[in-house]
């Protein structure tokens, strides 16, 4: 497996299901966008077991690095991602994935997933989310027709016709990804052979505003004690009312954007952060009691990039390492190879981040009393940035070391 110390994340492929109750305002990447999410109960259960593979996902993720690393996936991005190759692969590959995300049925799990695609970028959620998808076929493969439209109407997704081989065609991958997140990740860390066959890609962007900013002249340089060193950071400061969650293994705040939020969580000294994330199931994050606290709030300004191999995560999970794509019109095993690139960053401003995934086939050839908490995360720590109305979680990580 490919390592680098940053952070992982992992990109979308989102599918259909029309939410027959609400309005389209406007479209975003060819995606009709709507104002408010109205799930059924049975899509309630599929969105709910979503968020549970996610903090699995996130658990088998930490859990391939040193306790020095650190590390950072998009729940998001990965549920929907198997959630779209369940719609291209064989019948094995099919149920493998149903039984990962919590056996929904695949019309359920498209349904739910396109809700959260339509909705979760809209302006009712405040800051800016963006998905993107895209499928790259090789020249001389010719898919179902039925295939490429679901992937047009459904997946919102555009199909080239590229020619693997040439490094000039990869560029045309490269301008994609570049566009769909801002300039965030301009080019694919995923080596194509040249016997590739298909490519499916999504793209994520996310910019966060706080609801309060913090104050950039009290911004000032701090020790952060990591895993493995002691360094200096830009710290930065806030003092006011947020919510604040408590534990015996751990204090959290969480930061508004919106109706987007970030989570932060410092574990008690002697409590390291791995053995946080090992304990944290999603039951428990959906349970915690939040309270309103005065709270004098040191936080560390950080950036950090990824690009990680992520195929044994899934493999791990429960999916089979090859598959045929049944549903494009193309037989026979092929091995399962998935890329991700992350890019995370936090600022006085807010929060951005971004995430690309490359899937690849290839043949075989007010004025209550409120307790005053103090919170300096200038040790390793957790965090997520996660929707307030759907509990999607679209960012989540742990930093070790600044």
């Amino acid at each position: 497996m490919k390592r680098k110390s940053y952070l992982i994340g992992f990109a979308v492929l989102l599918l259909f299901g029309a939410c027959d109750n609400d309005v389209a305002v406007k479209e975003v990447n060819g995606i009709p966008i709507v104002e408010k999410i109205s799930f059924s109960e049975t899509e309630g259960v599929a969105n709910h077991s979503l968020n549970e593979f996610g903090v699995s996902f996130f658990d088998a993720a930490v859990s391939e690095f040193s306790e020095s690393d650190n590390v950072v996936v998009s729940p998001l991005s990965a549920s929907l991602c198997v959630a779209m190759l369940a719609n291209s692969a064989d019948q094995e590959m099919e149920d493998a994935i149903m039984r990962v995300l919590g056996k929904p049925s695949l019309s359920v799990l498209n349904t739910t997933c396109n809700q959260l695609m339509r909705y979760l970028p809209s302006d009712v959620n405040g800051g800016e989310l963006l998905l993107a998808n895209s499928c790259w076929v090789a020249e001389g493969y010719d898919p179902l027709a039925a295939w490429k439209e679901s992937m047009k109407k459904t997946y919102y997704a555009d199909v080239y016709s590229i020619d693997f081989s040439k490094e000039q065609e990869i560029e045309r991958i490269n301008k994609w990804c570049d566009e769909k997140t801002n300039g965030l990740i301009p080019e694919v860390d995923f080596v194509f052979p040249e016997n590739t066959v298909i490519s499916l890609i999504n793209a994520l962007y996310f910019n966060g505003k706080w609801d309060k900013k913090f104050n950039k002249d009290l911004t000032d340089v701090q020790p952060f004690y990591g895993r493995d060193r002691e360094t200096k950071v830009s710290m930065m400061h806030m003092t006011g009312t947020l919510a604040v969650s408590k534990d015996d293994d751990f204090t959290a705040v969480e930061l508004p954007m919106g109706n987007n939020r970030m989570r932060l969580y410092l574990p008690e000294e002697g409590v390291k952060v791995s053995d946080l994330v090992s304990r944290l199931s999603y039951a428990k994050i959906d349970n915690l009691s939040w309270e309103k606290a005065n709270v004098e709030l040191a936080l560390p300004k950080f950036r950090a990039d990824n690009s990680f191999e992520v195929s044994d995560i899934f493999h791990k999970l429960g999916l089979p390492t090859t598959c045929g794509l049944d549903k494009l019109g193309l037989y026979g095993d092929m091995p399962l190879a998935i890329n991700q690139q992350t890019y995370t960053s936090i600022d006085e401003e807010g929060a951005k981040a971004a995430a690309v995934t490359t899937t690849g086939f290839a043949t075989s050839t007010g004025g209550e009393f409120l307790e005053k908490v103090v919170l300096r995360f200038d040790r390793p720590f957790m965090y997520a940035i996660e929707n307030s109305t759907t509990g999607t979680i679209i960012m989540m990580g742990v930093i070790n070391n600044l």
